[in-house]
């Protein structure tokens, strides 16, 4: 009976470490320097089409970034919107769809932010909404953001929850379970996920937009993310941005597989 009740545990604390691993990856594309690192490259393309310089676009994502994985403030995003199209319409006017009173609006509202005075946030709400999708989020990107926070922090507590079931599992395993049945709790996750992953790797290395639309087709409604090519939230986040990150991802996963493969091998050696 003990001898099956710890096999039983040790499968579900190798799924449990399975989704970890997952898990992990995505904590660390979360990270502000992950956005702040792989904007700055990936930025440089994508202003091209863009009116907004590489700087720019950069800063954005990182405002984008905060709102969507960290406080969720839409008044610091639309300050940073504020504060890029300021400095759009301060270097190149031409480029600008600024009027000279919005700007100057808009300028003295990014400096009573920068004060920590009063901010007229129904004004800059109105400048900001007259502008289109290229120099500003409209309501539909900022919809999806919102999906996307709703969907991370739907998913937080629950993979938390695992973590500390895959802990306790493998700890209980550890210190109950034979040598076989430990090196198989920690060699099945692993393998499994370098061959799912090396799939999905490949997938998007053929066809990134069609791995990208499937991902996006499993959490949000259909099309909820595609915008135009030329609007400001894919030229702050464009495709580079998403394969970098992909890469991070799939190697934090990978790196950690590979470790629980070698650790698993090592226990059914001695079994």
């Amino acid at each position: 009976m003990d001898r099956t009740r710890n096999k039983l545990i040790a499968v579900i604390t190798g799924i449990c470490l399975a989704v970890t691993f997952v898990a992990a990856g995505l904590a660390l594309c979360m990270q502000p320097l992950a956005t702040d690192q792989f904007a700055k490259t990936a930025c440089v393309d994508s202003a091209s089409i863009s009116p907004f310089t590489a700087d720019q676009l950069a800063e954005g994502a990182k405002a984008t970034r905060e709102y969507t994985v960290g406080n969720h403030n839409v008044r610091e995003l639309q300050i940073a919107e504020a504060r890029i199209n300021v400095e759009l319409y301060d270097t190149s006017r031409t480029s600008s769809p600024l009027t000279t009173q919005e700007a100057e609006s808009l300028r003295q509202i990014v400096a009573a932010y920068n004060n920590g005075r009063g901010v007229d946030y129904t004004s800059l709400k109105q400048i900001l909404d007259g502008l289109d999708e290229r120099y500003a989020l409209d309501d539909t990107a900022i919809g999806h953001l919102d999906d996307v926070y709703d969907v991370i922090n739907y998913a937080i507590p629950i993979l938390i929850a695992l973590a500390v079931a895959a802990l306790i599992g493998a700890l209980w395993t550890i210190k109950l379970g034979d040598h076989k049945t430990k090196g198989k709790m920690f060699l099945f996750p692993g393998a499994v996920l370098l061959v799912v992953f090396a799939a999905l790797g490949a997938w998007a290395a053929v066809d990134f937009y069609g791995f990208f639309n499937a991902f996006h087709s499993l959490f949000f409604s259909n099309g909820s993310w595609l915008f135009s090519y030329d609007s400001l939230l894919i030229c702050m986040l464009p495709q580079d941005f998403w394969m970098d990150m992909g890469i991070l991802w799939l190697a934090t996963t990978a790196i950690l597989s590979v470790i629980s493969v070698a650790f698993g091998i090592k226990l059914l050696r001695k079994s």
